[in-house]
């Protein structure tokens, strides 16, 4: 789903209104949020040294979104304020999968 409006008509506030609106429908559902203009980093992973050798390391939003699927909730990842990052940002959030 992709909203446009104004500041302060409402978005963030009813992509977490699905919560309860699913809810009431007996489907467990969890809303995970994420505003890259707040910081442009939470997109990606982190590089972290492990006895393997080096990997990447999933943002906590992701990770929590994977522990909630695999937990059987549908997962909503809000991508807030997506328009206002530069375009190579906009690029990478909308490569999530």
């Amino acid at each position: 789903m992709h909203m446009i409006g104004f500041p302060g008509v409402g978005k963030t506030e009813f992509t977490r209104s699905l919560e309860s609106g699913f809810a009431r429908a007996g489907i467990k559902v969890q809303v995970v949020s994420s505003a890259p203009s707040v910081s442009h980093s939470r997109i990606g992973a982190f590089l972290v040294s492990t006895p393997d050798g080096v990997r990447l390391l999933p943002m906590a939003w992701a990770r929590d979104a994977q522990r909630l699927a695999a937990e059987g909730y549908m997962v909503v990842v809000f991508l807030d304020e997506l328009t206002t990052v530069p375009p190579t940002t906009q690029a990478a959030m909308l490569r999530l999968r």
